[in-house]
């Protein structure tokens, strides 16, 4: 009787050995080179496995730009192969190391969205499904790889937003990502949104809270006696209506019997010392998110409304699944020019088309100032509340929008409506009490407080502690003193990046 099964190996084999001779670079030899080394290792038989070996290392050290990224006769498809092998154990080895240059392939070609394939064969679905099978089993959000991917991934989810994937085949690969993305909470907003389009799920905003959502406008209170009347008032007289929770942070003036005798609906949260902004912010956050708010509006003591305002943010939020926080356009306090700082962050767009009077209705933006957010409370339970482990005044707002990004949400402008800051006229002692030790690093905090950029902290805090060893040894005590302040930042720093990777509710303490 004939061995079909040693037949078949020794097929096997010579096969394979013919496409080892076959350039990488030519049409489905990538993913035909990958797949016959998960055989050869399935044998489970010595010979095969040392075959395998040499095979594998080969294919690895082919490895070229010249090859596809697409994922039957690409890199992807490559990289889906070197992921299974390594996931059940066939080789061993750091797999963020091993596919660095298919991921650095990966993203270049997204970011220069040069293939208009869609398809999962040739072209951007299976990308997708290459990305997706990366972040899954992710260890570490915080590694380099992770962030770099995820970027990939986001951009992704971002021009499938803007085609439609028609092939039944295609559309079920892309679906089968979205959903293992969905379960691993993984970019969810954009995920939904996706999931909505291809009528996967159903829509992520209830119609109910649509016509009518539930909005608690929060309002951080310090010897703001001279703004009080027209922020409480712009609030009373909103369109839509609002529920007002204000945090006093321990003001040394008549603050609290004032607004109890003239507004009574207001609820006033009293902190017995001055905790900071995010730190009454996040008071009031988490009162409204346990009254089961739907939205979430801060609005600093000295800036107040339209009428409108409100009613125009959440229209906002019901067009775009995405939002995360949607601001409106912020004016001086007598209305007669835009905001100092506002001008800082606004793109280039928006100046060229408020120049030229061709002003969109919204604008994607990387960060807005927390003078006026309204919050989606959805998103808060996602990113957390303000870090108070590295800010206290000044750099919180910076940090949060940084994780809305990391999340997956998105930052508004709305420009049909505005509000009036009136940050000229705070008192000279007012603005020099929020500069405190606590912000001598804000800058660098800010920095490397941003989980959408990767940083070494661990390897920085290593050569912070040689610097004040080497400094002892020359008796530097107020260069130690320094360091050792920078030393705790950092060690803060590392702390925020991990809880905030984690999707971790910060504290309100």
């Amino acid at each position: 009787m004939i061995d079909t099964s040693a037949y078949r190996k020794k097929q096997i084999v010579t096969r394979q050995v013919g496409i080892m001779e076959t350039p990488m670079n030519k049409e489905g030899v990538a993913f035909s080179k990958i797949a016959h080394v998960i055989h050869l290792y399935t044998l489970n038989e010595r010979k095969w496995k040392k075959k395998a070996d040499k095979t594998l290392h080969k294919i690895l050290n082919d490895i070229n730009p010249s090859i596809s990224v697409c994922m039957t006769d690409g890199l992807c498809g490559l990289g889906c192969g070197l992921m299974y092998l390594l996931r059940n154990g066939f080789v061993k080895g750091d797999e963020d190391i091993i596919l660095e240059d298919i991921d650095y392939a990966v993203q270049t070609a997204i970011m220069d969205n040069y293939h208009k394939d869609i398809s999962w064969a040739h072209g951007l679905c299976g990308w997708f499904t290459y990305i997706v099978l990366r972040l899954e089993k992710a260890s570490n959000p915080l590694k380099k790889q992770y962030i770099y991917n995820k970027n990939s991934l986001s951009l992704l989810l971002g021009i499938f937003h803007n085609i439609r994937v028609e092939n039944d085949f295609d559309k079920k690969k892309l679906m089968e990502g979205l959903r293992k993305l969905s379960q691993a909470e993984i970019l969810l907003p954009q995920v939904k949104s996706l999931l909505n389009k291809y009528r996967a799920c159903g829509s992520d905003i209830n119609e109910n809270k649509k016509i009518n959502p539930s909005v608690y406008a929060v309002i951080v209170l310090y010897n703001g006696m001279q703004w009080y009347d027209k922020c409480f008032k712009s609030l009373e007289e909103s369109i839509h209506p609002v529920h007002i929770v204000a945090i006093d942070n321990a003001s040394g003036d008549e603050t609290i019997t004032y607004i109890l005798s003239k507004y009574p609906d207001v609820l006033i949260i009293e902190s017995k010392t001055n905790i900071g902004f995010a730190g009454a912010c996040n008071m009031g956050i988490d009162y409204a998110l346990k009254q089961d708010a739907d939205y979430v509006f801060l609005l600093n003591q000295d800036a107040w409304i339209q009428k409108d305002t409100i009613t125009v943010l959440l229209n906002t939020f019901f067009k775009n699944p995405d939002a995360g926080i949607v601001s409106s356009i912020h004016l001086n306090g007598d209305g007669t020019a835009i905001d100092d700082t506002f001008n800082n962050y606004c793109p280039k767009s928006f100046i060229n088309d408020a120049y030229f009077g061709k002003m969109k209705d919204e604008y994607k933006v990387s960060f807005v100032n927390a003078a006026a957010w309204l919050l989606n409370c959805e998103c808060l339970k996602v990113t957390g509340y303000f870090n108070t482990t590295l800010f206290t005044h000044y750099g919180e707002d910076n940090n949060f929008c940084q994780r809305i990004l990391y999340h997956g949400y998105a930052i508004y402008i709305n420009t049909k409506t505005h509000i009036y800051h009136d940050r000229a006229n705070r008192p000279h002692q007012y603005k020099q009490s929020m500069f405190t030790k606590e912000n001598e690093f804000l800058a660098e905090k800010i920095s490397l407080g941003d989980i959408n950029v990767y940083h070494d902290i661990n390897k920085y805090i290593f050569e912070t502690k040689k610097s004040i060893l080497w400094n002892l040894t020359l008796l530097r005590f107020n260069k130690i003193i320094y360091l050792k302040r920078y030393l705790a930042m950092l060690k803060s720093v590392r702390e925020s990046r991990i809880l905030n990777a984690k999707r971790v509710r910060l504290s309100t303490n």
